[in-house]
């Protein structure tokens, strides 16, 4: 299988439910190529269930780091990942989001093609102005 140049952050905290962060990893460990890394972001305290899931894959998976952070909110755990990440794209995922199977070759192949480019995302009604007002980078929507 191929593998891209690409971490993926996935944040979760205390009301992130199990199914949940189980589905989305597993979104991003079957996609059709393997990320250089998965890290995993906790946000204070979690259930045990939690914190056991994402030790077992951290030790399981080469390509997964796990950092637990004392609450600190969601835009403290990116920059945090960010400035962890040695891979030259970084993604970032909800919880409780699913990947479908082409996503991460898609992006990259995206980007890699329109290095004018410099985020992507995906237009949500109440998000796309705001988004547009805040970054001054070139964006584009997939």
């Amino acid at each position: 299988m191929d593998s891209l140049a690409v971490t993926v952050g996935i944040p979760f905290h205390s009301n992130t439910r199990l199914i949940d962060l189980l589905e989305a990893v597993e979104s991003i460990q079957k996609q059709d190529v393997k990320v250089q890394l998965i890290h995993l972001l906790q946000d204070g305290e979690v259930s045990s269930d939690l914190e056991k899931y994402a030790s077992d894959l951290e030790a399981n998976y080469d390509n997964v780091r796990y950092s637990k952070l004392k609450k600190a909110g969601l835009p403290t755990l990116l920059n945090f990942s960010i400035d962890k990440c040695d891979t030259p794209y970084y993604a970032r995922m909800d919880s409780d989001d699913v990947s479908f199977l082409h996503r991460i070759r898609t992006q990259y192949e995206y980007l890699e093609s329109h290095q004018e480019i410099s985020i992507l995302y995906i237009p949500y009604p109440h998000m796309h102005k705001k988004l547009a007002s805040m970054v001054q980078l070139p964006m584009a929507c997939l």
